[in-house]
Order: C-alpha cells, then structure tokens, then sequence
C-alpha cells in the first residue's frame, strides 16, 4: 500500500508515525505544506511553554531525528491512503489537494490532535477523567468512520503525558491500518483549557511535587513508605472469596512487596515475588514459604544490576523455568532452575534490545504454547502483544496477526498467570487509569485465542475500596485452592 503523509513541520509525532511505517514496509512518501496553526494558540499557551519547560528538566524525553521530505507532488494514481498529520481538518487536505483519496487523521477530543496538542494530557488531570483517550477516523466520500481508539493513563505531568501517547503514536497508526471500519459520532468536547483549567493544573502539578518531597522525608525520618505494595495470602478461590479476609503478609521496614507466584513442590507451597528496597531503588527476586499460614524462610533469589520484578513460572518436561520482567536490561531473560529454589541459570535470552515487561506463558489445551507481553511507553501499560512459540527453547516464535491487541491502559497490562476455573480460561490484567499505576485488577474470560483472532470479555473488576487505606491492586495468581494477590498501600509504616 502507498501511503501519503501530510506534515506541516518536523516534530516527534510525525517521526514516530514515518519511523513505524517505514519500519512495517510500507511504501511511503511524505509532503511538507505550508504552515498553518500548528498548535491552537490561546491566551494561556505561553504559560504552558513555560510550565513544559520546567517539566521536561523532571522526566524522561525523547529526542526526535530529520527525515527526508519529498516536496514534490501527490501521486494520485498509486496513493492508496493519506495520513493527515497537519492542524487543518482532513476535508480541508483533501480540496486544497484536489483529490478524492482516504484520508486519516488523529483526534483527540473529537477534534483533530495537531489544533488541540498543547491541551493532551491537561485536561484529562483537571477533570480526573479515566484515560486519555486519541482516535484515529478516516475521511473518505463526505463520511468519517472510525478505525481506532485507544487509551492511556495519565500522570499528574502533561508534559509526561505528552511524551508518553506520542512516542506510542506510530504504533497506533499501525494498529487502526489493520482495523474494519465503524461508525463515528462525533460530540463536542472541551478541547482548550480556561485560566482556572489552566491555575488549577499548575496548583496541582507543584503540590505532587512537594508530596513527593514529603514522602521522601518521612521515609528518611520516621520509615513511613508511600505506594507501598504489599501481599495478601488466602485459602480458597479469588472469585469466590471475599478478599477482604486475605491475610496481609509482614515485610521489613525498608521493603515492599509486589507481583507475588505461588509454586507447589512437596506439599510444600512457596511464593516467589518482587523484593523492592526503597534505598536502593531496585527490585530483586525473593522466595518464601508458607506454613500455617506464617511466611518463613524467605531469601533473595535473583540479582542483577538493574530492577526485576514479577518472576513468572512455568514448568516444561518437568523442568521449572522463570521469566523475570527485566525491561531495564532490555530483554526477556528465561531462567532455568538447576536446585529449587535457590539456584538459577540462563536457558535463553528473548527480544534482546527491547523494553517488555510482565511478559506470561500460557499452554492452551491443545498444547500450545502463547507468550503474553507488554511494550510501549513509558510506563508500558498501553499495548498488549501475543506470540506463538514452539516450545521454551523459543526456536520458533509467530506474532499474533492483530499485535498489538490492545492500545487500551484499562486492560492490557499482564496481572498474573491466566488461569482455568470450570472449563473457563481467565486472564488477569491491570485498570491502569484515573491517573493510577494499578489501579484495579480485571478478570478476563478468554474466548478466543487463535494465530488470526483474540477475543476476551471482561467479568469482574475488582477496585480498591476494599480497604479505605488501600489505592490500588494489580496482580492475582491462582493455584489450586490457594491464592495470593498484591494492593498498593497510600502509606505503610511496616
């Protein structure tokens, strides 16, 4: 397919979008018109310059190369498509063009992103909506249909906000070229920010900041741990059982504790989980043991020089194997276990280069085996990507035709392994949204998994209100008649 692309300047959103296509084969040329309003100017948009000036120097940027730009004219007869990456609406492109082509543009709050860029990420804040939310529609004949929408969580900076959707947007694109389309109806929505929008973003913005400050000190002074994740064990059946009888595991005063495995060996049942120390900053490995209901025994298992998280297991011709999320270490690191449960080492290192994290094997009934992963982001939370491999040798591995699944924080980030309850397959994943990292925990009915199709329909969704001091729970691992699952405390002092 021959792809026109329409920019008005070179900027990080057209660079993604011509960096994934180009990257996914497709034959594209690209237009630079004259500029127009690339950004909607406002009375407030010098005070925004200033304020994502001061937030870019807080966290993570991207920097964004040149691309060649073809300035000669349209190809009218092989152009298939035109993506619309200017502030002017697609109808505008097309009759200052001459022609009748298909032509996508991206919009956000029912307008087109380029008018309103200088708002994404602000509002959602102010307004404490669930996501931010981008679609991608298609202009063709008078009638704009729907291929896309997707769903980000948001961060109390919309300059981290910013970075995060348009460093996503490519694949986005990518996502909606392979979509059928629907129907559109478009609302109108508030797309631009007042001065109380505005003064109550910026109040907002520094008061996290002097939280944060806060928070630091009283851990240095008094151990007082904020967001601290912490581990809940029961007997019984997670969808059965009221989780408010779990029992809340003791941890040192220096740690917490996330993403915990429950393993049987021996009659015996073992956790192996996330070890985050809050003066180092880094996660390691742990393993322990329940016993009348008392965790013992505990040791750190796994160490490397960058954070670790969510030790996945899984057992093939008798032999256990764990997959430690490393997305620091830019792979996905299968670890074979020479003596339980302490000695581990490397069967074989998987998309060496890439951050992923949370990644999930799953071994349907027909004895396939599924990888389940998560990439994209900064908190990579957003896309959820499936592969059929061969065996934990990994000789063969096939991309799920629709990958990514999702581009929805609501739903696509792994929360434990998939698991069966009368005939039915469950896959846990995390609500990332209203502005919190784990938020809530789906349960996910799987209906459908094949090379050509996903289908999944949500059943429960379990929020944090089941304790007043709780904010978030973001993973579950059923096994047998025991479970345990992880919630995210506002404070914890042990």
């Amino acid at each position: 397919m021959k792809i026109t692309i329409i920019i008005e300047h070179q900027n990080y959103i057209s660079y993604n979008i011509i960096k994934a296509l180009t990257n996914a084969n497709y034959d594209i040329s690209i237009i630079k018109i004259e500029d127009n309003s690339f950004c909607k100017k406002n009375a407030f948009s010098k005070i925004l310059r200033l304020q994502k000036k001061i937030e870019s120097r807080l966290f993570k940027t991207f920097s964004t190369k040149e691309f060649l730009i073809n300035n000669n004219n349209i190809d009218k007869k092989n152009t298939a498509l035109i993506i619309n990456l200017t502030s002017l609406p697609s109808q505008e492109i097309l009759e200052k063009l001459k022609i009748n082509i298909p032509c996508v543009e991206i919009r956000y709050r029912k307008d087109n992103l380029l008018k309103n860029i200088s708002s994404l990420g602000l509002l959602e804040i102010i307004n404490n909506e669930d996501t931010i939310s981008l679609e991608v529609v298609k202009e063709y004949n008078g009638t704009t249909s729907l291929l896309y929408k997707a769903h980000y969580n948001w961060f109390w900076s919309f300059y981290r906000n910013q970075t995060d959707v348009f460093s996503q947007i490519g694949t986005l694109i990518l996502k909606s070229l392979k979509e059928s389309e629907k129907p559109y109806k478009k609302t109108q929505l508030k797309a631009t920010p007042s001065f109380t929008d505005v003064t109550k973003y910026i109040l907002n913005f520094y008061s996290k900041v002097f939280s944060s400050i806060s928070n630091k000190i009283k851990y240095s002074l008094f151990h007082t741990k904020s967001n601290c994740w912490s581990l809940f064990f029961n007997n019984g059946i997670f969808l059965e059982e009221n989780i408010k009888n779990a029992k809340l595991l003791k941890m040192p005063n220096n740690q917490f504790w996330a993403d915990p495995f429950l393993y049987e060996k021996n009659n015996e049942s073992y956790i192996f989980f996330e070890n985050y120390d809050y003066e180092t900053k880094k996660g390691i490995i742990s393993c322990g043991k329940i016993k009348n209901n008392e965790f013992i025994n505990i040791e750190d298992i796994i160490i490397r020089p960058y954070h670790l998280s969510y030790p996945f297991l899984i057992e093939e011709n008798k032999q256990l194997y764990m997959i430690p999320e490393s997305s620091e270490g830019k792979k996905i690191e299968i670890l074979k276990c020479i003596e339980f449960p302490t000695k581990w080492e490397t069967h074989k290192i998987l998309f060496e280069g890439e951050e992923i994290v949370d990644s999930s094997f799953y071994k349907d009934e027909n004895n396939t085996l599924w990888l389940f992963l998560n990439k994209g982001g900064i908190d990579m939370s957003s896309s959820l990507y499936i592969y059929k491999l061969d065996s934990l040798d990994c000789n063969e591995i096939i991309p799920h035709e629709q990958n990514p699944i999702y581009i929805d924080s609501r739903v696509a980030r792994n929360a434990g392994p998939i698991f069966c309850k009368d005939k039915k397959i469950y896959r846990p994943s995390q609500n990332n949204s209203k502005g919190t990292y784990g938020y809530a925990l789906n349960i996910n009915k799987i209906e459908k998994l094949t090379l050509k199709e996903f289908k999944e329909t949500k059943e429960i969704l379990i929020t944090p209100d089941f304790n007043k001091e709780i904010q978030g729970i973001h993973h579950l691992h059923q096994l047998g008649n025991k479970f345990i699952f992880d919630a995210s405390f506002i404070s914890r002092k042990n």
